[in-house]
Parts: C-alpha cells; sequence; structure tokens
C-alpha cells in the first residue's frame, strides 16, 4: 500500500482539470428533490463479455467501466467522464475512473484504458482521499458502478487474472446515481 502522501498526489494528478459528470434525472419526475435511484442490468451474456475481454487482455470489470463511460458519454456529452466505482465491499470512500471518450474512441482501445486504468490506481485503493470524491457538497460524479454475482466475494480487491476468472453466475450491473 502507498503512503497517504502518494495516494493524495494520484488522486490529485488523476483527477486534475476534471469537470463534474453529473447522469441527469430521467423519467417524469425531473422535478422536486433528488433521492437515490439504482439501475440494474441483468447479464445474461456473461460468456460473450468474458470472451471479449479475454481478447483485448482485459478483465470484465474493466470493460464495465468502459461501457459506463459510454453512457455517460451519451447522456452528459461530455468528452472526459468520471464515476465512482466499488473496488470492494468494505471501501468507505470509492476509487474514481476517469475515462476519455472522444468521438471517434474503439471500444478495445477504451476497454484496455479503462483497463490501464484501472491497474495504474490500484496501488491507492485503500487509501483514497475524500477529497478525490470532488470538494464537500460539490461531488465530482453522481454514479457509482458495481457489479454482484451469486458467488461470496471477498473484501480484496479483484486482480486482473481474478477478474477475468469471474465464476459464470456473475448476474447483474448496478448503477446508483443521485
Amino acid at each position: 500500500m502507498q503512503s497517504s502522501r502518494d495516494s493524495s498526489a494520484h488522486w490529485e494528478s488523476h483527477l486534475a482539470d476534471v469537470a463534474p459528470c453529473y447522469f441527469p434525472r430521467l423519467g417524469a419526475s425531473t422535478s422536486g428533490p433528488k433521492r437515490p435511484m439504482t439501475i440494474k442490468v441483468a447479464l445474461d451474456q456473461t460468456q460473450a463479455l468474458k470472451e471479449l475481454c479475454e481478447s483485448n487482455t482485459a478483465a470484465l470489470p474493466a470493460a464495465l467501466r468502459a461501457t459506463w463511460s459510454l453512457v455517460l458519454r451519451c447522456y452528459t456529452g461530455a468528452e472526459d467522464v468520471c464515476f465512482g466505482y466499488q473496488d470492494t465491499a468494505t471501501t468507505a470512500v470509492l476509487p474514481v475512473a476517469r475515462l476519455a471518450v472522444e468521438d471517434d474512441t474503439e471500444m478495445s482501445r477504451l476497454i484496455e484504458t479503462a483497463q490501464n486504468e484501472y491497474e495504474n490506481s490500484l496501488p491507492f485503493h485503500g487509501d483514497v482521499p475524500p477529497s478525490a470524491n470532488g470538494p464537500v457538497g460539490h461531488r465530482l460524479y453522481n454514479t457509482i458502478l458495481s457489479f454482484r454475482s451469486a458467488a461470496k466475494v471477498g473484501t480484496a480487491p479483484l486482480s486482473r487474472a481474478a477478474n477475468m476468472a469471474l465464476p459464470e453466475d456473475v448476474s447483474s450491473l448496478y448503477s446508483c446515481y443521485w
């Protein structure tokens, strides 16, 4: 694990000049108080997703983060998107993904970028300073991505190899927003 100073420097550099990325409120009620919402997507083509990842030497979570960055790009119009993601079951302050999604970005390249971004920030996941999520009252994002399996998941971050060996019963992708 890196020192708190190294971790703070990493997240400050990683998120330098990033604009807040807010998924819009959807549905009939776009006024009134905001409340947390969860979108659950059933993953019924897990094997096909795994094969896509293996052909790009990336982990399934990298493909899911790349996919979510495309959704954010479409809904926000931003080419530089960021969002929180659940790295472990016990992470109090979430790591932040930041991906550039330009008009000509190929999906395979975006998956590779998501994988590299994850691997580069992995040593700092255990010590994400609250400032990495934006100043108090001004979060950098309003979405969090996580996925779940019917299998019991440990509390340690998953490595690339562990992610590529996810069981067949990965069942759901969750995106929470507020």
